[in-house]
């Protein structure tokens, strides 16, 4: 009994599914037996359909809603004939009124993509007037003394960064020294190089073990990036404006012109100033790269609805009064 049941098991196996032509026309499955070359056939459970061409008359083939591929783009082919011009003639005559709205937004998306690099060229401006202010700071003579007996300020504060407190006379040093230390514990890192030639803001230090780039702003970089160390007669050069004004309005009273090694008040402010711009201009580069994928999405929109499938699948049905 055994033996019996092993020996049905093993055929069953032995056996596998082939399709033929001529039996899937009458839509029945066939079997073949590899070892007694035996034909069985089982009934399809399916109904039989028959083929949508026009003039066909013969049944389709399974999982399919033709009896050839030449039938099948026959009658297709009719269908677009028969359907597609009054389509196309109904859209050009009716409006439609997504176009409309997308024609308005996609106004709307290069206007700002304008506006935003018409800001980069401003930033560009901006910098360039910032390097130079800080050229002219330079050469300003030094009026406090190295010696000088300054009054002592027992105040304190704590550091955002860390928490600690600190004299307040020299907290705006301890807290970018602290958010140095702090922002190092991160990594931000490219496969890629981005800077281009016209444009420089990120740090862009290749590291060949990892074959990466560091994508930090060049001039915040705490890995990369080291700030001139002050000369021993150099001057702080800071410019000092008026409550609410900024170096950019052109209203600059005067500037520090106190020792930059015991200025605390001013620490690091061109590498803050430059820092300022590259991260405005980052800004303004992330919203072009919005406004472009914006712009790609409503034109693919745009594209789809004048297309052959767009055309087939919708139609505008107009009520009049």
């Amino acid at each position: 009994y055994f033996v019996s049941i092993s020996f049905l098991v093993k055929n069953y196996l032995d056996c596998y599914q082939v399709y033929n032509k001529k039996y899937i026309a009458n839509n029945r499955t066939s079997f073949i037996c590899s070892k007694k070359q035996k034909l069985c056939l089982e009934k399809s459970k399916e109904k039989q359909k028959q083929c949508l061409g026009v003039t066909c008359i013969k049944p389709a083939r399974i999982n399919s809603k033709y009896c050839s591929d030449e039938c099948g783009l026959a009658f297709n082919r009719l269908r677009m004939i028969s359907i597609l011009p009054n389509r196309i003639l109904e859209r050009e005559q009716v409006p439609c009124v997504a176009d409309q709205i997308d024609n308005d937004k996609l106004t709307k998306i290069r206007d700002l993509r304008r506006s935003a690099i018409e800001q980069l060229r401003i930033l560009d401006i901006k910098e360039k007037f910032v390097l130079a202010m800080i050229n002219g700071a330079k050469r300003k003579p030094v009026t406090g003394m190295s010696d000088e007996i300054r009054e002592e300020d027992n105040s304190k504060v704590y550091c955002i960064t860390c928490g600690s407190e600190v004299l307040a006379q020299t907290a705006i040093r301890h807290m970018e020294l602290c958010f140095r230390k702090f922002e190092s514990q991160s990594v931000v890192i490219g496969a890629t190089k981005t800077n281009s030639a016209t444009c420089r803001i990120f740090c862009e230090f290749y590291d060949s073990s990892k074959k990466t780039y560091c994508k930090r702003l060049r001039y915040v970089c705490p890995d990369h990036y080291r700030p001139a160390k002050a000369e021993e007669n150099e001057v702080c050069g800071c410019p000092i404006t008026k409550m609410g004004e900024t170096i950019y309005s052109g209203k600059i009273i005067k500037f520090c012109q106190q020792f930059k090694k015991y200025c605390n008040l001013h620490f690091s402010w061109e590498t803050l100033c430059i820092a300022e711009i590259d991260f405005d201009r980052l800004r303004e580069f992330n919203k072009i790269i919005t406004y472009d994928k914006e712009e790609a999405i409503l034109l693919k929109q745009l594209t789809n609805r004048s297309a052959v499938l767009g055309l087939l699948l919708h139609s505008t049905l107009v009520h009049y009064d």
